[in-house]
């Protein structure tokens, strides 16, 4: 009787055992596909090469300062100066495209998490401000070249620079954009997709319609963006003050407050646009 007893309570204690390690499976399954459900975290790539006309559209000086095929016949002391700065201020250079660019991640990802408006803005501001601060060191860079070198290497340096490193525009639509703010391109990318997101005739009509009313607004104020920054390049090679340069920049980071807002309505028609199904693939895709 006894031995009976204690095989029941074996087998209650088994099937208890069986019902809990069931129980958390299907919580670890659920956990799973809760997981599947947010959004992947953009993620800067660690061996991408930034360069610095991303970031501020003035002369690179140094680059040609270091260059072996200057023509500037620098005194040692010259020479010394330059190595002397470009050692203490170009990582912080360095340090502050990196915040940038790991902030524009965070950007794109914000996007797709469909986050505020306020909640992207507040990101870009913060890029604009390490913008600033970058113009800042790199306008004082030129100015402690002007200090350095006499009126003849100073000429010398601009028409060589101007030869050698003018100032590029950026001609495809695709590459102008993109450069002036980093929110996904939603509208090109179901353009490129419209059988396999199985875009309705009704969908076509109210996207087709925002675009034809905002896509030229968007465009004109990208270049804006790229006049102001030829405009930047040109003054310091003008070796206009500081201040003006400054008011450029400002400028710039305005119009891009109001490029990124306008994208961001953008996705937001597209989410009140298209199926939960097909907002979920166009973030995989963008």
């Amino acid at each position: 009787m006894i031995y009976q007893i204690g095989i029941k309570k074996i087998g209650i204690a088994l099937t208890l055992a069986l019902v809990m390690i069931s129980c958390n499976n299907k919580e670890k399954k659920t956990d799973t596909v809760e997981t599947q459900k947010s959004v992947a975290i953009e993620k800067p790539s660690a061996d991408k090469k930034l360069k610095i006309e991303d970031y501020f559209s003035g002369p690179n000086y140094m680059r040609y300062m270091v260059s072996e095929n200057n023509q500037l016949v620098l005194t040692d002391k010259q020479e010394t100066a330059f190595a002397t700065w470009r050692t203490e201020n170009h990582p912080k250079i360095e340090a502050k495209m990196k915040q940038i660019d790991g902030i524009n991640s965070e950007i794109k990802s914000l996007s797709k998490e469909q986050a505020s408006s306020e909640k992207i803005l507040q990101k870009l501001d913060a890029t604009n401000k390490l913008r600033l601060e970058i113009a800042e060191i790199k306008i004082q860079c030129r100015d402690h070249i002007l200090e350095q070198l006499d009126d003849k290497q100073w000429n010398t340096l601009v028409e060589d620079y101007k030869k050698g490193y003018p100032f590029k525009e950026r001609e495809e639509m695709m590459v102008l954009i993109s450069h002036v703010n980093p929110l996904p391109n939603y509208m090109q990318t179901i353009n490129d997709n419209t059988t396999n997101f199985k875009i309705s005739e009704e969908q076509q009509k109210a996207l087709g319609n925002w675009s034809s009313e905002n896509h030229p607004k968007m465009m004109q104020m990208a270049q804006q963006i790229q006049n102001l920054e030829k405009e930047i390049y040109q003054a310091s090679l003008n070796k206009e003050p500081k201040a003006g340069i400054f008011k450029k920049v400002n400028e710039i980071g305005k119009i891009r407050v109001n490029v990124v807002s306008k994208k961001t309505n953008c996705r937001d028609l597209v989410i009140k646009t298209l199926s939960p199904e097909q907002w979920n693939l166009l973030i995989k895709k963008s």
